[in-house]
């Protein structure tokens, strides 16, 4: 059986490092490979991004002196939000490719390069850069370098090399392939206004200026150049690219749909003929052909943002190097309202979208869910996602994020994804954004969008639904196993001593620890043993309380948990209002509230994920409470405590939104 593709990238680096450790393989769309020569921490590793069939290297690693370090050394890394990467963040079609720039990145933060073995250097094909460069640097050259070499042998250099003709700003001899490029994206702007001849007209008017004001300068021919520099002939100097246009268009693709999805083709070779000047000016160009498109005309009647500036998108997709604040002032030529900005971000080359804003994206991922194909947008989807987003981000101004899920015009920029991707391409988009907000957030958080996105969204979103599952293998909190359920009403047994969930992590090397004679907690196996009464104070106080967020205990601090005594009296007196339900006096209700703090404390100490518990005891309080008003009880004994220091803070608000959800109605999946 034909080896995929991840599979044989994980191969070549296990021959060059031996004692490489795959950590994850053919799950999604990224392969990861601890290398302890590199890194020893496990947490660390090199990765290959295989979407689409096209190769992204990069190394995860979060420690920011080891990345200083590193780019201080070497030009041809980069940082991104989770590590360092090639410079450039470059794409490659083949295994040998991408294994030799992963293996300069690593030779590139190591102070001695790793050897490859023998076999493998005799075996790896030098790019022409290093057949011909064979000093004392034995690094690649510049990844950016690489790339544009392959657009175009002929054309500029790299951006970390002099550019002889960028330095005497002519770009080429002879504009004809520039212009044939140019004019094979005129079929689409015609495509979308085909009835109407105004727009034609208005069309060759900008193209001549176009060419007259910024082509013609850029001929690096004096005597071509001179022939059109006063505007004369620019009709002629067009009319050979137009016919070869016409017969490419025609020739080479049976439906315009089939030339749309080749449009990139020619999007390259502009970027790569041109220099930054000459391309800011054809985005401008091109810019202006949108907003003069004339609606009423197009065959549907209706222009969206997402046809007016596809090709824009796509130059800013594919040509990471333009000066920003040019560009900037370039795309305020964008007649929607802020569409420019949406479009800056849309194309992902200046890393500006935020954490909440990745976010965003996801939360559009969802709204596309359907159980039939298309891009149709459910008003309850829309309605959940804007509630989602403001109790995670406690943005409350949702309508600015990204435009607000109601602005037409903002949500059709964010199609770009859908028309250059497809519906595929934009959720493998989205799952990278989501893999990098496993990084920027903490597991509450996360478990926190999990939780929301299952609750909030229409039951519809979830027939069948593969993207919620994608979504979970890259993270999907820390599963839990229910125990039996305990048979109980509004007066559950007292005696109940039934196994609580057990997290599915690798055994902790902790002890089996015994809190009175109801509660057993043994890291080892990660078993929690406890009375249900003990599961309803627990969700109490880890709902309301301020305990210190997860991550490793530290034994030289003084506690574990800092509880004031307005809280332990709060927790203590709903215990004793709660006390009738299971028979206990005044004293056995200050025992299950001492036994239940203890409790919070050792799982602290040994490491459990505490918000995991607090959401699985909800699932068991709700199936073992079977009456409204005994779940009421329990929900307004939460907010009561949540509120004791007078105030609730944003954790506690979202976690009394969801723990309240998942008492009252279970799991409604």
């Amino acid at each position: 059986m034909a080896l995929s593709l991840q599979d044989q990238l994980a191969k070549k680096i296990k021959d060059l490092h031996p004692t490489a450790e795959v950590k994850k393989i053919n799950k999604d769309n990224f392969l990861d490979i601890h290398i302890p020569s590199v890194h020893p921490k496990r947490g660390t590793h090199l990765f290959f991004n295989t979407s689409k069939d096209l190769i992204k290297t990069g190394f995860y690693c979060r420690e920011e002196d080891f990345i200083e370090e590193i780019l201080q050394r070497t030009k041809s890394l980069e940082r991104y939000s989770q590590g360092i990467r090639p410079l450039g963040n470059p794409e490659f079609n083949s295994v040998e490719e991408a294994i030799s720039s992963a293996n300069s990145m690593l030779n590139n933060m190591v102070k001695a390069p790793i050897k490859a073995s023998k076999e493998e250097q005799k075996g790896a094909k030098p790019t022409k850069e290093q057949a011909s460069k064979k000093e004392s640097d034995k690094s690649l050259p510049t990844q950016k370098e690489e790339a544009k070499a392959k657009q175009n042998s002929q054309t500029k250099s790299g951006p970390n090399k002099a550019n002889k003709k960028e330095s005497n700003e002519y770009c080429f001899d002879d504009p004809e392939s520039f212009l044939t490029s140019i004019q094979l994206l005129r079929n689409y702007y015609l495509a979308l206004s085909s009835s109407s001849n105004g727009f034609r007209t208005s069309f060759e008017k900008l193209l001549l200026d176009f060419t007259s004001l910024s082509v013609v300068p850029k001929i690096g021919d004096d005597i071509l150049r001179i022939m059109h520099e006063d505007g004369f002939g620019i009709g002629a100097l067009l009319l050979k690219p137009m016919h070869d246009a016409e017969k490419i268009y025609d020739e080479e693709f049976e439906t315009h749909n089939e030339y749309v999805n080749y449009l990139e083709k020619y999007v390259s070779d502009i970027n790569a003929l041109s220099d930054q000047t000459l391309l800011l000016d054809t985005i401008s160009f091109l810019i202006k052909l949108g907003n003069i498109l004339d609606e009423n005309e197009s065959p549907s009647g209706n222009l969206s943002a997402q046809d007016r500036y596809f090709p824009v998108f796509l130059i800013l997709k594919t040509n990471p190097n333009l000066e920003l604040n040019r560009l900037k002032s370039v795309l305020k030529e964008i007649d929607y309202k802020g569409v420019d900005t949406l479009l800056l971000k849309a194309s992902g080359n200046f890393k500006q979208l935020s954490a909440d804003e990745k976010f965003a994206l996801i939360l559009y991922d969802f709204i596309l869910v359907d159980e039939n194909p298309g891009l149709d947008i459910k008003m309850d989807d829309i309605t959940a996602a804007k509630s989602i987003y403001s109790r995670i981000t406690q943005n409350k101004n949702v309508d600015q994020v990204l435009g607000g899920f109601d602005d037409n015009d903002s949500f059709e920029v964010f199609q770009f994804f859908n028309v250059y991707f497809e519906r595929e391409g934009f959720h493998n988009f989205c799952l990278e954004r989501w893999k990098e907000l496993t990084s920027d957030w903490n597991p509450l958080k996360l478990q926190l969008v999990l939780g929301a996105i299952k609750h909030d969204f229409h039951p519809l979103t979830y027939v069948n639904n593969e993207v919620l599952d994608s979504y979970l293998e890259i993270y999907g909190g820390v599963a839990t196993k229910n125990s039996e359920s305990e048979s109980a009403s509004t007066k559950p047994n007292a005696d109940s001593k039934k196994s609580a969930p057990k997290t599915e992590e690798k055994p902790k090397k902790g002890k089996k620890v015994k809190i009175g004679d109801r509660i057993v907690i043994d890291a080892s196996t990660n078993t929690l043993i406890c009375n249900l009464f003990h599961k309803i104070l627990f969700v109490i106080i880890t709902t309301g309380s301020n305990f210190k967020p997860e991550g490793e205990y530290d034994e030289d601090e003084d506690e574990i948990l800092k509880y004031t005594d307005d809280a332990v009296n709060d927790v203590s007196q709903s215990a004793l209002a709660m006390g009738s339900w299971f028979n206990y006096d005044e004293d056995d209700c200050a025992d299950f509230v001492n036994e239940t703090y203890e409790m919070i404390g050792e799982l602290k100490k040994q490491s459990f994920i505490l918000s995991d518990i607090t959401a699985s005891f909800c699932y068991i309080i709700h199936e073992n409470i079977d009456t409204e008003e005994g779940r009421n009880d329990i929900v307004r004994f939460m907010m009561d405590h949540a509120q004791v220091d007078g105030e609730i803070d944003e954790l506690e608000d979202i976690n009394l939104d969801l723990n309240k959800s998942k008492i009252l109605f279970g799991r409604l999946f």
